[in-house]
């Protein structure tokens, strides 16, 4: 590609640039985001019910308030663990989903892989923001061997779970979202040429 020197020409290249940029952010974000709240009603809503109202169907015994007492009742962090993590995982996909589409768009990288390999790095994000909240949370009720103890404790206990389920969870999507990030993608491009 040829560089101008011409002012003018070169403004417009570093506007061209910022659109991109902006462009990236924009679509990474937005189906990423839309992608983890599918998984999330997914796991937390859809599943949950079906099970339940297949257990009141079959006559055994069960039910979808169970699930979540069972869930989110029983937490020995309560409810500042799930904001903090609600709050890491929005952040990281504000920082990851414009690498993401710049990385398919862009490099024209292998859109199903790129997408598992987000999708596994968001639950491992995900893995370390639990482990050093409840390391913290640990720290104030025993000290500097709490929070050792819950360091230990989740890289014995939940390293390889958060990894499975990473893995799992990419496979499942990663090719919906990859996809779905390149036809926006080429749909972009076919829009500029015809300007």
């Amino acid at each position: 590609m040829c560089v101008s020197r011409h002012p003018k020409r070169k403004h417009l290249e570093n506007k061209t640039k910022i659109e991109l940029k902006k462009y990236y952010q924009k679509i990474g974000r937005k189906h990423l985001l839309l992608a983890v709240l599918i998984s999330v009603f997914i796991f937390l809503v859809l599943i949950p019910v079906t099970i339940g109202l297949t257990l009141q169907l079959t006559g055994n015994s069960g039910s979808v308030s169970t699930f979540y007492q069972n869930m989110f009742g029983g937490s020995e962090y309560g409810w500042n663990f799930i904001i903090i993590q609600v709050l890491v995982i929005i952040g990281a996909i504000w920082f990851i989903g414009p690498v993401l589409a710049r990385r398919v768009i862009k490099n024209k990288q292998n859109y199903f892989w790129i997408s598992v390999l987000t999708i596994i790095t968001l639950w491992m994000i995900f893995f370390l923001s639990s482990t050093l909240a409840s390391a913290t949370q640990n720290s104030f009720k025993y000290g500097i061997e709490g929070f050792e103890s819950a360091i230990t404790n989740w890289f014995i206990f939940g390293f390889f779970q958060f990894l499975v389920l990473g893995v799992l969870h990419g496979l499942l999507i990663g090719y919906f979202l990859g996809k779905k990030i390149k036809y926006e993608g080429e749909k972009h491009n076919e829009i500029i040429t015809v300007e």
